[in-house]
C-alpha cells in the first residue's frame, strides 16, 4: 500500500535541503522499481487463485487453442494484467485527474494527475495501520481487487518520484517556505498550481512512460498501423468484411463525393469494409475503379471496444443483421461515425476534471445472420487479443521501470 501521510512526512523532512531531496528521489526510485517488479508478477497470483474462472479469458484470446497446452503465457498473463490496470471492477481510472488548464490547450498529450501526499490525523493513521484484506473468502475476487489497489499505490509512488526528480533537478528551493498541501505540482516553469479548497493534499502527474504503457502506442509492436482517416489502404490480403453504415449529415464530410451511397426513406447508407488491422478496427470506403484499395473513414482501438449483435430472429422484414460496436474511451470526442448517447460532461474536482471512460456507439449492418456471425466472431477475438497485448505491454514496462 502507499501511505500519503508518510509521503507528507518525508516532504516535510527534506524540503529546503538539496542533498536530502536527491537522496529521497534515489530511494523512491529504487522502491518504485521493486514495486513495479512485484506488480508485474501479480497476474501469476491471480491465476493461482482463479485459474479455473479465468479459462474463458484465454478462450476469447485464442478460441482454437487446445487448452493450457497451447496457451501463450505472455498473452494470457497480459489479459489478466489488462483486467487489473484497465478494468472496471474496481477501476484504477477512478484515481485519475486532468487539469482543466491542460485540456484547454491544443496539445495531444495531457498529463494525468493523482494525489500523492496528505496531512493526516492520528485516527486516520491508526485506521490505516490496522487495516488488512483477508483472502479466506472469495480469494480470487479479493486477489484481483488487491492487485488493483496495488496498482493505484504504485501510481502514487510514481507521481511522488516524478515530483522528487523535478525538485532534485531544480536549483530553486520550491517547497522551502510552501505549505505542504493545497497545490498541484505540475513540473512546469511555474510548478505550483493552487488548489486552496483541498489544503491538505498535494497532487502530481504520473510519468509519461506509465501513461504511454496504459494508453499509448507500443513502438515495438510490428503490427501497429497509423490508420488516419482520409488515407488510402490496400485491402488485398486484409481481413475485410463487407458492411453498411448509416451516414448522418454530421458525418457526410468523412466520405468522398463518389462514394457508394444509397438513400432510402430519407436515410443515407454507405457501403464499407470493416477491416481488422493490427490493434485497430477500421472502416474503409471502397474506391471506384481501384485495384483493391479503399479510403479510411474512421478507426478505433480494438482494446477499447465491446460488441453487441442482433439475435437471428431480430427482424422479419429484412435479412440484414446489426452489430453494435461500443467504444469506451477517455477522449471527449468520439471516433468518426460513432456518437455519444449522452454528451460527456466531466465531473469537476477543484482545478481538475475526473478522468473516466465515455461510451460512444456505432451500428454496422451485415447482409444476413451468417455474415454477422463471421464478422462478430473475428472482432470479438481481435478485441480480446488487443486487450491481452496491452496488458503484455504494461507488464514489460513494469519489468523495466527502473529508468
Amino acid at each position: 500500500d502507499y501511505d500519503m501521510v508518510a509521503a507528507h512526512a518525508l516532504l516535510s523532512c527534506i524540503r529546503g535541503n538539496p542533498d536530502a531531496i536527491h537522496r529521497a528521489a534515489k530511494a523512491a526510485k529504487a522502491r518504485r522499481y521493486q514495486s513495479a517488479a512485484f506488480l508485474a508478477d501479480t497476474p501469476f497470483t491471480i491465476d493461482k487463485f482463479a485459474g479455473q474462472q479465468l479459462k474463458s479469458v484465454w478462450e476469447k484470446v485464442a478460441p482454437a487453442a487446445n487448452g493450457e497446452s497451447d496457451r501463450n503465457d505472455d498473452l494470457y498473463l497480459g489479459a489478466i494484467m489488462d483486467m487489473i490496470v484497465r478494468g472496471n471492477n474496481p477501476s484504477v481510472l477512478s484515481n485519475f485527474l486532468w487539469l482543466k488548464h491542460d485540456l484547454s490547450k491544443e496539445v495531444e498529450e495531457v498529463p494525468i494527475y493523482v494525489s500523492m501526499s496528505s496531512v493526516g490525523s492520528y485516527n486516520e493513521v491508526g485506521v490505516r495501520a490496522c487495516s488488512y484484506s483477508p483472502l479466506e473468502e472469495g480469494a480470487a475476487e479479493t486477489a484481483l481487487k488487491n492487485a488493483v489497489w496495488s496498482t493505484g499505490a504504485w501510481l502514487k509512488l510514481d507521481a511522488l518520484v516524478m515530483m522528487l526528480d523535478s525538485l532534485s533537478d531544480s536549483r530553486e528551493h520550491v517547497l522551502e517556505s510552501q505549505k505542504l498541501g493545497g497545490f498541484v505540482f505540475n513540473r512546469s516553469s511555474d510548478p505550483l498550481f493552487p488548489y486552496p479548497s483541498d489544503g491538505n493534499t498535494i497532487y502530481s502527474a504520473i510519468s509519461t512512460g506509465v501513461d504511454n504503457a496504459m494508453f499509448g502506442i507500443d513502438k515495438d509492436d510490428a503490427s501497429h498501423v497509423d490508420a488516419k482517416p482520409g488515407s488510402v489502404l490496400s485491402l488485398v490480403g486484409k481481413m475485410a468484411f463487407p458492411c453498411v453504415c448509416e451516414v448522418p449529415p454530421s458525418s457526410a464530410p468523412l466520405f468522398s463525393e463518389a462514394g457508394a451511397k444509397v438513400v432510402s426513406q430519407g436515410i443515407t447508407w454507405q457501403s464499407l469494409y470493416l477491416v481488422l488491422l493490427g490493434q485497430d478496427l477500421i472502416l474503409v470506403e471502397p474506391q471506384k475503379h481501384s485495384t483493391g484499395e479503399g479510403r479510411i473513414v474512421t478507426s478505433c482501438k480494438l482494446e477499447d471496444l465491446i460488441i453487441e449483435k442482433d439475435p437471428d430472429d431480430a427482424r422479419v422484414d429484412t435479412s440484414a443483421r446489426r452489430m453494435i460496436v461500443i467504444n469506451y474511451n477517455t477522449d471527449l470526442k468520439p471516433p468518426g461515425l460513432f456518437h455519444f448517447g449522452k454528451h460527456p460532461k466531466p465531473d469537476e474536482q477543484g482545478p481538475f476534471y475526473k478522468v473516466r471512460r465515455w461510451k460512444s456507439a456505432l451500428d454496422i449492418w451485415f447482409e444476413d445472420s451468417r455474415a454477422l456471425q463471421l464478422a462478430s466472431s473475428k472482432v470479438e477475438q481481435k478485441i480480446a487479443h488487443a486487450k491481452a497485448q496491452r496488458g503484455s505491454f504494461i507488464r514489460r514496462y513494469l519489468s523495466q521501470a527502473n529508468d
